[in-house]
């Protein structure tokens, strides 16, 4: 098991969402490499759930105000408080470009290494929007970043701007 699915970023409720097909894994694999080369050329190709698991080897983890799951860990000279769930990963002060990074690592994770029961249609869309979310915070993403995939039946699944 890697860092990355320790930090499960859990959806809340709900009964459990059948995995996506295989297919539709590859097609969301290309198209988050293709967001992440757009946004940032200078990281086309790196492996972030690689560099997540080793600055979360490095941590601490604890709990914020609202009893969710942190890491505290040290980047350079300052401490720092990141959010370990989808609830509050874009919270704490961490630089926007870690919460990026954490999510850019989870969905190169869990779409590279289909866990036992699968990623679903939801955790993708929750994901994709996580990360969309932190890279707007930082200004590098315009307008709509939608992902969208056809599935082995044909329809025509669009993650990003919502369910």
């Amino acid at each position: 098991m890697t860092g990355v699915q320790t930090c499960a970023l859990p959806i809340s409720g709900g009964d459990p969402q059948p995995p996506i097909a295989g297919a539709d894994r590859k097609v969301y694999q290309k198209q988050l490499k293709n967001l992440l080369a757009e946004v940032d050329p200078a990281t086309s190709g790196q492996r972030f759930d690689k560099a997540w698991e080793r600055l979360q080897g490095k941590s601490r983890p604890d709990f914020d105000d609202q009893n969710g799951p942190i890491l505290q860990m040290q980047v350079g000279e300052r401490f720092i408080r990141v959010g370990a769930s989808a609830e509050n990963v874009l919270d704490g002060n961490a630089p926007p470009h870690l919460a990026q990074q954490i999510m850019a690592a989870r969905l190169q994770s869990e779409l590279r290494h289909a866990p036992p029961h699968g990623i679903s249609q939801g955790e993708v869309a929750r994901d994709w929007n996580l990360l969309k979310q932190s890279m707007l915070q930082q200004g590098r993403v315009e307008g709509d970043s939608s992902l969208s995939a056809r599935s082995e039946a044909g329809r025509e699944h669009i993650v990003g701007n919502g369910p």
